[in-house]
């Protein structure tokens, strides 16, 4: 708990018990929520009594779009390096990243939070509610943030992600708080705490504007869904928050019925009495890593494609083991990378070029002393082809893993690792314990 002693404007609405905040006075939450924006990220922000006053766990969901963001790098492969002998921390952190909070709100939290802690990123951020505009725009210019930051007010019936307006051709992410209720009797019934064992744990400052709208929280990422089918690639990817778990399933449902096949869920505050959920999805092929695909969700029907491929490998000579798999991929005809130092690589495909009649057909082609020539010009002339399949290969101390990095054919991806394990199989010392994510799941 923030102390009264540590910040002197908390001091005046503690109540009566000592180091304690009264959660259903309005006064007590903003000026809570105020404090500790400003303690724990050097925020000042300024709240008006009837707008929504957002929790400070909202930097999860900020969280969760930059992992998912700086997880994915179009230039993986031309930018990995064979010579190094180390990785950075996180080298796609310091990448200028654009971004689009849509409805605001207020206290424009995302967008400041976003600033805050990535100094190299941009945000807009759009409201249809005067009010909001107005503090929103207050709050960036209070932090400092109008030369990396774009307010603007939006119409009800204008475009979600106005890119014309904002004169943008490109987007990294889109984050959203959406309304979450259809109608003001089911806003009103949530916050009494009808249907519920307790009442709610805060008082709810929100306006109608920002609590209702058609469809609920549903109804408005739908909304999103059927602009981001219009905008395709133009945005990496498209995110929302959601309040109910089944809009949540039934939002992943219709981007299956729509045909995406790259998307990301997350459960927002797994630990903590109130959870809500995000739901990521792109029509580009980049794929973010697993662990930041499926954060904190055990529900199976809704967690996109398994994108790692492990193999357990033990008494192995790690040397020889890495050979191996680099004179495999040089066998093939895709272009690879391999760091020895490191034993990491990375490797791009157009087609599949390692099934047994592929790989006999470019054997009867290569005829014998142009092999090697024939293949380079083979390389050079498909990089400029779509790829079909981008992975990265590590090797580390008790496994191979395999990670799909691009494409959007699961088969593929699944055949590749096929043979990789029945070519690694004699090196391999329990070759029966194979762990494939995808089984697990």
């Amino acid at each position: 708990m923030l102390h009264g002693e540590e910040d002197p404007d908390l001091t005046e609405i503690r109540s009566s018990t000592k180091d304690k905040v009264d959660f259903h006075d309005p006064r007590a939450v903003r000026q809570l929520t105020a404090s500790l924006l400003r303690r724990d990220f050097d925020l000042t922000v300024d709240l008006p009594p009837d707008r929504l006053c957002p929790p400070t766990s909202r930097y999860l969901y900020v969280r969760w779009i930059q992992d998912l963001v700086e997880s994915i790098n179009p230039s993986y492969f031309d930018d990995f390096d064979i010579t190094a002998d180390s990785l950075p921390p996180n080298p796609h952190k310091d990448r200028q990243v654009i971004g689009l909070d849509i409805g605001c709100g207020a206290s424009c939290i995302y967008t400041l939070l976003a600033l805050r802690t990535r100094p190299k990123w941009r945000m807009n951020a759009t409201d249809i509610d005067l009010l909001n505009f107005s503090y929103a725009l207050r709050n960036v210019q209070a932090n400092g943030f109008s030369a990396r930051c774009h307010v603007m007010k939006t119409k009800r019936d204008g475009p979600l992600i106005p890119l014309a307006a904002l004169e943008l051709d490109q987007l990294d992410f889109t984050i959203c708080n959406p309304p979450f209720f259809s109608s003001v009797a089911e806003w009103k019934a949530s916050i009494s705490g009808e249907g519920k064992t307790k009442g709610p744990n805060s008082v709810c400052t929100g306006s109608e504007v920002e609590m209702v709208t058609e469809g609920g929280d549903l109804g408005f990422v739908l909304r999103m869904v059927e602009e981001s089918r219009v905008l395709g690639q133009k945005v990496a990817w498209y995110t929302s928050m959601l309040g109910k778990l089944s809009s949540t399933i039934k939002l992943v449902e219709k981007l299956r019925e729509l045909g995406c096949r790259n998307w990301a869920v997350c459960c927002l505050g797994a630990q903590h009495k109130t959870r809500r959920w995000a739901v990521g999805w792109s029509w580009r092929d980049l794929r973010p890593r697993a662990e930041i695909a499926r954060r904190d969700m055990n529900i199976k029907h809704i967690l996109p494609l398994p994108t790692d491929y492990k193999l357990p490998i033990s008494d192995i000579p790690m040397e020889r083991f890495a050979k191996a798999i680099d004179e495999t991929m040089h066998n093939l005809a895709l272009q690879w990378k391999w760091n020895e130092e490191l034993r990491l690589g990375y490797g791009r495909a157009t087609k599949n070029v390692w099934s047994r009649s592929a790989r006999r057909k470019r054997k009867r082609e290569e005829g014998g002393k142009q092999a090697t020539l024939e293949k380079d010009v083979e390389l050079k002339d498909e990089s400029d082809n779509e790829i079909a399949l981008g992975f990265e290969i590590s090797v580390q101390t008790d496994e191979l893993l395999i990670r799909w990095v691009q494409g959007q054919d699961q088969v593929l991806f699944e055949s590749f690792c096929g043979m990789m394990k029945q070519t690694l199989q004699p090196m391999l010392a329990k070759p029966q314990k194979e762990k494939n994510v995808k089984e697990e799941q």
